[in-house]
């Protein structure tokens, strides 16, 4: 069932340890068949097909609250083709005290055009995008209040690169805010 996707999910996961997402066998990568409205999904510790209900088809059932968030995001954005849970450090710290990743350097305002918000949960994140006009494929990344980040994409491999694009902009802004606590975000 769904080879092709399950290929392309595993290729992305292993892209998420390639660039050192996957702190602690933490990462988590999907991707969804539109036309069968099933999602392939890849931990460390499980591999699975579900429905856009949870309904594990295929595979083991021990990340069910995962399965929520992804298809969560799927349901608010059906343009999305692949969502990825990294949990990587810097990301995770601005998640961790629920603060948007503000736009300080053009890395971020060419990579994601605004700054990276950080909601309440995985089910508030389309209200969040729609409440501040945010184009979920111009910004294809989200903070979730003392939790992680998610980032998307039109493929599994793009969400992959559009975490380590997000990982990325949030340690320079880390180390931005470092530096210059006053810093003003770009306009």
């Amino acid at each position: 069932m769904l080879e092709k996707l399950k290929a392309e999910v595993l290729l992305a996961y292993q892209e998420l340890n390639k660039y050192g997402l996957n702190k602690y066998a933490r990462g988590i990568v999907s991707a969804i068949d539109r036309e069968s409205c099933l999602i392939v999904m890849k931990s460390d510790r499980a591999a699975l097909v579900a429905d856009m209900q949870g309904n594990i088809l295929e595979g083991v059932q021990s990340i069910p609250s995962d399965i929520q968030s992804h298809i969560a995001i799927y349901q608010a954005f059906p343009q999305l083709g692949g969502v990825v849970q990294p949990h990587a450090r810097y990301a995770t710290i601005f998640a961790q005290v629920g603060m948007d990743i503000p736009v300080l350097g053009t890395f971020h305002k060419d990579r994601f055009q605004v700054e990276i918000p950080c909601a309440s949960s995985a089910m508030e994140i389309r209200d969040t995008f729609h409440e501040r006009s945010i184009d979920p494929q111009r910004t294809p990344a989200a903070l979730l209040v003392s939790h992680t980040a998610y980032a998307w994409g039109q493929t599994a491999l793009d969400a992959v690169s559009n975490a380590a694009a997000l990982e990325e902009t949030a340690y320079l802004a880390y180390q931005t805010m470092q530096l210059d606590p006053g810093i003003q975000p770009l306009q």
